[in-house]
């Protein structure tokens, strides 16, 4: 992270659920914005949320773990990048789609995503 950048950082709840949040930001540099941090999420429960994806899911319940590093990068001679590394696990899973019953113990990711979006050439 280049200097002059700023921390944002705190520790919680969401819900139900223990939060922690902590991330570096450089928003000022003449050539670049990065973020990086780090997010985590223990026993956040999927109830609430519901309602968010009706009409697609008729119920939803179970739990929600994260423990994820990000980072993301805009800069004017490379473009965008984003990179996300960590675990995702969902506990007690249960939800209805449609007609279909779906239940799981323990549904989990343990994996990386990037993404780049290069500069366009007409810039």
């Amino acid at each position: 992270m280049p200097e002059g950048n700023a921390r944002l950082e705190f520790t919680g709840q969401l819900n139900d659920g223990q939060q922690q949040f902590q991330v570096d930001v450089s928003p000022f540099g003449s050539d670049f914005v990065v973020a990086a941090g780090q997010v985590k999420l223990k026993g956040l429960s999927l109830a609430p949320f519901a309602q968010l994806w009706k009409p697609h899911f008729k119920s939803l319940e179970g739990r929600l773990d994260a423990d994820l590093n990000i980072e993301t990068r805009q800069t004017s001679d490379s473009g965008f990048s984003h990179h996300q590394k960590g675990l995702l696990n969902l506990s007690q899973i249960r939800t209805q789609i449609g007609d279909s019953d779906f239940s799981n113990e323990n549904l989990a990711w343990d994996g990386a995503v990037r993404i780049d979006i290069p500069k366009s050439a007409e810039s």
